[in-house]
This record gives structure tokens, sequence and C-alpha cells, in this order.
């Protein structure tokens, strides 16, 4: 499978919003604490990528999550940074994803929103976001919040999924 790579442009905004009831909460996954207080929902699949990718950043991998009033997580994104997975990467740049919004949630402005909010945080850093050929939803969002295509052509390896540029 092939992936695109968009960079964020610097000072490019996404001027959406998030209903009221909802906030944004940010968690650091550890090897010894993979799930957030606040996390319901605690599967065997979430538990292997954590503990995956808090050992290949030596736990400075962040989550931040859009939550509702009634605790349910409307959307989630990992700000991960240069690692052996993304070893193209520069140090002070940053992979967001894998990013997440429950189908039920979809089409609400959530991911630009979210990519706005992580990217404003620290306009020193460079952002990217790897989407699939496909995904014209996330190709959209993603545009949306100020980034554009960079690179074309990315493939993933089978065995622990590490991103390779295609020449």
């Amino acid at each position: 499978m092939h992936y695109l790579l968009y960079k964020h442009l610097t000072g490019a905004t996404y001027s959406g919003s998030i209903e009221k009831d909802m906030t944004i909460q940010e968690f650091t996954p550890k090897p010894f604490r993979l799930f957030a207080d606040w996390e319901k929902q605690k599967d065997l699949a979430t538990f292997i990528f954590r503990t995956y990718i808090s050992i290949l950043t030596f736990g400075k991998t962040r989550l931040f999550c859009i939550i509702d009033n009634n605790g349910r997580v409307r959307h989630s994104a990992y700000v991960i940074p240069k690692n052996i997975k993304y070893s193209f990467l520069k140090k002070g740049e940053y992979s967001i994803g894998p990013c997440n919004t429950p189908e039920s949630y979809r089409g609400q402005g959530l991911y630009p929103y979210m990519l706005n909010y992580i990217t404003s945080r620290d306009n020193r850093s460079s952002y990217y976001v790897f989407i699939r050929e496909d995904n014209q939803a996330s190709r959209r969002g993603a545009e949306k919040a100020g980034f554009v295509m960079c690179y074309d052509k990315i493939k993933d390896t089978k065995v622990l999924k590490i991103f390779k540029l295609v020449k």
C-alpha cells in the first residue's frame, strides 16, 4: 500500500471549531502506563501499538483526544517524533498519526481542527501526516489544516510498519 506525505505550511491555520461540550485531552503513553485514566476502551491492538511506539520513541509520543462531556472519544491523534519507524524525518520533525475519527463523528471538521491544534502549539517544529492515497476525506482534511503534499510515494514495510520514501 502506498501513502502520500503531507507537510504543514508554517503559519497556515484552520478556522473551524469544536462544540462547546468537547475538550482536548493530552496523554504520554509510557511502557508501564499505556492508557490514560479517562480512556474507557483498552483493547489489545492499542496496547501493542502503544508499547511498540513508546519504546521506539523513548516515551516521547503524545496522544491527543477530542472528548465530549459524556467521555466519548470523538477523535484521536498521535504525535510521534523521529525514530526508526520514520527514519527520514529530521530532529524536530514530527509525524501526526495514526489519527482516528469514529464513523459516527466524521464530517464535523474534527480532523483538521486537531491538526491545527497540534501544529499551532509549536511553530518551530515541522509536522507531517501520512495519508493512504485512496483516503480522499483525510487528504481534504489535511489540506484544510494547511498541509500540502510534499512526497507522493511512501511505502511501509510488512514487518513493524517502517515507512520508506519510494524513489
